[in-house]
């Protein structure tokens, strides 16, 4: 497809991907501290508790790769692309040239395809 096409192609990592993602669901999930963790680093307490609740994900969390993803399809839906029919993780965008940009996703990984380098940029 890139070959026959010429299109640009670029590869993106998203660092600390899951830490992006916040925790939308029904169950609060709570986490216990660790041992000697400093209760100046919370607000509005002078002594650690026992637990806190998170609101973002975290790595090795079950739910952590689909708040993610959910959070990346929305961003992504919000720049007018459209995820496939036939693969959710590939989104299209028909541009204003008549040319395409797809991006691929795969967990924290993106490829973007495009005719022309600006689009990629944008």
């Amino acid at each position: 497809l890139t070959c026959v096409n010429e299109y640009r192609v670029e590869a993106l990592d998203i660092c600390n991907a899951f830490l992006a993602a916040p925790l939308v669901h029904d169950q609060p999930i709570w986490m216990q501290l660790p041992t000697g963790f400093p209760p100046e680093l919370l607000p509005h307490s002078d002594e650690a508790p026992a637990a806190v609740r998170l609101r973002r994900c975290l790595y090795g969390l079950r739910q952590s790769g689909k708040e993610f993803y959910s959070t990346l399809s929305t961003w992504l839906r919000s720049y007018g692309l459209v995820d496939t029919a036939t693969d959710p993780c590939v989104f299209t965008k028909r541009l204003s040239d008549n040319s395409m940009l797809i991006v691929s996703t795969f967990v924290d990984d993106l490829l973007l395809f495009s005719k022309h380098q600006h689009h990629i940029d944008d």
